[in-house]
């Protein structure tokens, strides 16, 4: 209980300039450890946040910040994987939420075609499953909106736990649905199923340690995954930092990564 209030209480502090004056020695130490596995992964940082503010500016006349509600790296990240040589034909993405991330996707990969998939609205409905972010009926609205005129975005409500069934083909996997076990262990495992030889998996809110585990937001469940298909020789991965800002990392608890993998 302690853990989850220091948790609360860091998170409204995170807006303070004086919190963040306060960090930002060791954020770049965070930057230079991040811009250090874009390259292991022949990623360059720089070119990517360069296409994403492109992008950003066409679809929200904004640049890139991670303060901005659900913007992270993983943005980042696809664009980086958006200026590779190698196409992305076909995009999955798991968990639509509100489309924003499909919607800077269908501009980052605009010859791609994207499917997006989330449970049907009665069972979010239902379970109240984006209730911390969104009242059900404000989420429908802000999806609409933001696939609306996305040419190249499929929106199918579907569990994704029926992707064990699935024989299409994906280059480039977005895991961002529940992040807890069995969920999201069974998310990693169908998407090693179906992603092509040379693409790639990515899964949101990787946590390498925890005050508590639930089934839908804070869990171990997609690192311990990923630990164990490394060690069968299945996959090669890489841990990126969600956020650069160390108030986003400290204390370690709160610290989230976007688990990043290719079959071997």
């Amino acid at each position: 209980m302690l853990f989850k209030i220091l948790d609360i209480v860091l998170s409204k502090l995170s807006t303070y300039k004086l919190v963040a004056l306060f960090f930002s020695n060791k954020s770049a130490n965070l930057l230079k450890i991040q811009v250090d596995k874009f390259s292991e992964w022949n990623f360059d940082r720089n070119q990517a946040l360069d296409k994403l503010d492109v992008v950003l500016q066409e679809l929200y006349k904004k640049n890139y910040s991670e303060n901005n509600g659900m913007w992270s790296e993983h943005l980042l990240i696809m664009a980086a994987i958006s200026n590779e040589p190698n196409k992305i034909r076909n995009i999955l993405e798991i968990g639509t939420f509100d489309g924003q991330t499909a919607r800077i996707l269908s501009k980052l990969f605009p010859d791609s075609e994207i499917t997006t998939i989330d449970l049907p609205q009665n069972i979010i409905n239902t379970k109240k499953i984006y209730k911390y972010a969104h009242e059900d009926n404000k989420l429908q609205s802000e999806r609409i909106n933001n696939l609306k005129g996305c040419k190249n975005v499929r929106f199918i409500e579907r569990n994704s736990l029926s992707l064990i069934n699935e024989n299409s083909k994906f280059d480039l996997i977005w895991v961002d649905g529940a992040h807890g076990y069995p969920v999201v262990a069974i998310d990693l495992i169908n998407s090693l199923r179906i992603v092509t030889p040379h693409g790639y998996v990515m899964c949101d809110d990787v946590y390498d340690f925890t005050y508590s585990n639930d089934s839908e937001y804070r869990s171990i469940g997609a690192n311990e995954t990923l630990i164990e298909l490394s060690e069968a020789g299945m996959i090669k991965y890489q841990l990126f930092l969600k956020r650069i800002n160390m108030i986003y990392n400290y204390p370690k608890f709160r610290k989230k990564s976007v688990g990043v993998f290719q079959k071997l």
